[in-house]
């Protein structure tokens, strides 16, 4: 229904509209003339004899009024309106304050219009009385002719009003196109009805028609004690003209009343002919055509506004499901990531704090073994000391002395082969400590790519890494250390050998001898401390790998925390693609009902 108004609206729009308004009002000024002429006809007892004179003089006036003044005034009147709609329709620019002033003046046009056919009827009538009068063959009197005037008066007035009523429906095509279009929304809302206002229409429609018909009454009750038209009528015939004028009278007020409540009531059915529609189809796809004439149809107007920030909620309602979907499927999706990551993170420290305690147990047996290492030099030390003793004190026993010097080379031969066993060690821990960087260095890529969530785990990587190059430096210095006492070893041994070689020498030697075990002596000192301080080192260590074992096994658990959290968010991240689902599908179901 709407889509077939809007068809009938696009083909009348094409012709221009003084054209239309000219085509509008001939049948309407057509029928009033007939009435107008009837209705006088009647009020003055026109005779059979003056019927055909006054049909001529009626045909003439209206054919000289209907087809060379209204067409002349009609264009007068309409000239400049008929350019700017013409230009307006032809696609025209026009903002909203040229619609407003357009639609200002195509509002403004009805009464305008109603005015000028009142006073060309008017005219029309003074031209019918003149001629009533002044042709021989009518020959009406003064007095009949003031009472057909005063009757044709009303008949004009009839037909202005005739003529308010229908350019109103042409102009309010126009005016509804430029509301749908767009009008100065804050003057609309200022002056809230561009139209008559109602006190206005009750005036014209219902009090001065019942006034003029009041009036004629009274001229025909005056006329009921008189002659007429130069003739007196019967009682009878007196009784029954007033009733049929009587009868007109109040078929006219009754008409205009009817006008008026369709004009009053025409904005109220529009209104639930709409809701209607929006009940029954859930669409908020609806414009109900209204040009603001007046108050219900301003309100109409406001509810137009109200319907399409509907449609806009219902587009950004549309928007933002479809947003909300989208993000929560890439929060899913990330999520997802997140807990997959977090799972082979879990395992790569858990696989770390394996490791770890293994390095730990292997700290503990270096140091078994460093201290190993420190006791043998101690006894070294006091071997030393023995034999620097019994060769002070016998040096006459050189053979005892060189059983002692042999006893010493083989204790130096051991030495050796545990400063070997020291240096393997060393290198077993420079493996372990290799080892632990890397771990350390991969700890640290996985914490990067953990992003925010890693952060304190990238810390304890780096510290561990931090660790191992510590580790790494101290036992270069023991393997230098190392390096040193088996130097000296190798040296004791050659000058054991020479010892040996020498001891026939006897007590020449002797002396030699004596410095040479003060150097061993020495030599063993050193070692013992630095066996010491190797198994401080190594303490150290195994402390600093048990924090590492606790801090890691935290961050095992903060990692098990964070998949729980991640499992979490992702089913909130479902349940939210869910609802906006249901939002979303909650729009389509809007948009099919508009379709249909």
């Amino acid at each position: 229904m709407r889509c077939r108004r809007r068809s009938v609206y696009m083909n009348n729009t094409q012709e221009l509209f003084n054209k239309r308004i000219l085509r509008e009002g001939l049948k309407p000024n057509l029928c009033a003339a007939l009435l107008i002429f009837i209705y006088a006809a009647f009020f003055i007892y026109l005779r059979l004899r003056q019927l055909p004179w006054a049909v001529l003089i009626v045909a003439v006036i209206v054919v000289f009024a209907e087809f060379v003044f209204s067409p002349l005034t009609n264009s007068i009147l309409t000239k400049k309106l008929t350019a700017r709609i013409t230009d307006w329709r032809n696609g025209g620019t026009y903002d909203y304050a040229d619609r407003t002033a357009l639609f200002e003046d195509i509002m403004e046009f009805p009464f305008k219009k109603a005015f000028q056919t009142f006073v060309y009827f008017s005219i029309c009538a003074t031209l019918m009385a003149l001629g009533y009068h002044f042709v021989p063959a009518m020959g009406i009197d003064w007095k009949t002719d003031a009472m057909s005037y005063a009757a044709c008066l009303f008949g004009s007035y009839n037909a202005g009003l005739f003529t308010l009523a229908y350019s109103e429906r042409v102009c309010s095509e126009y005016a509804e196109e430029l509301v749908r279009q767009g009008i100065d929304e804050k003057y609309a809302e200022e002056k809230k009805q561009f139209g008559l206002h109602l006190r206005l229409r009750c005036v014209l429609y219902l009090i001065l028609p019942v006034l003029f018909t009041g009036v004629l009454v009274f001229l025909v009750l005056c006329q009921g004690y008189g002659s007429i038209n130069g003739y007196v009528p019967t009682p009878l015939m007196q009784i029954g003209r007033m009733a049929g004028i009587c009868f007109v009278n109040m078929f006219l007020c009754c008409f205009l009343g009817y006008l008026f409540y369709r004009q009053i009531t025409a904005s109220t059915v529009r209104l639930c002919s709409m809701l209607t529609e929006v009940l029954e189809k859930k669409s908020s796809a609806v414009f109900v055509p209204t040009s603001i004439c007046d108050r219900m149809q301003y309100n109409i107007y406001l509810l137009n506004g109200i319907i399409f920030q509907f449609r806009e909620l219902f587009v950004k309602n549309a928007d933002v499901s479809a947003a909300v979907r989208k993000d929560s499927a890439d929060l899913s999706e990330i999520t997802g990531n997140f807990s997959s990551t977090s799972l082979e993170q879990s395992a790569g420290v858990k696989e770390i704090v394996t490791t770890m305690e293994d390095s730990n147990a292997l700290s503990r047996n270096i140091s078994g073994r460093i201290s190993n290492v420190a006791a043998g030099a101690e006894e070294t030390t006091k071997e030393v000391a023995s034999g620097v003793g019994i060769l002070q004190q016998n040096v006459s026993q050189l053979q005892e002395l060189n059983r002692s010097n042999t006893e010493i080379t083989e204790g130096i031969r051991l030495l050796s082969t545990r400063i070997d066993g020291v240096r393997d060690i060393v290198n077993s821990i420079d493996d372990i400590a290799d080892q632990t960087r890397i771990i350390a260095f991969n700890a640290e890529l996985e914490a990067v790519r953990a992003g925010a969530a890693g952060r304190n785990f990238h810390i304890v990587a780096a510290e561990i890494r931090r660790l191992a190059d510590s580790t790494m430096k101290s036992t270069q210095e023991i393997r230098q250390r190392i390096e040193d006492v088996r130097n000296a070893s190798r040296e004791l041994v050659s000058v054991s050998g020479n010892g040996t070689a020498c001891i026939a020498d006897g007590m020449h030697m002797a002396g030699e001898l004596d410095a040479h075990f003060n150097g061993i002596k020495a030599s063993a000192d050193v070692t013992s401390e630095k066996s010491a301080e190797i198994a401080r080192i190594i303490e150290q260590q195994t402390e600093a790998f048990n924090q590492i074992v606790v801090t890691l096994r935290q961050i095992s658990s903060g990692i098990d925390n964070f998949t729980e959290s991640t499992a979490m968010i992702n089913t909130a991240a479902a349940e939210m693609e869910k609802q906006a689902a249901r939002l979303s599908g909650l729009q389509h179901e809007t948009e099919h009902a508009e379709e249909i």
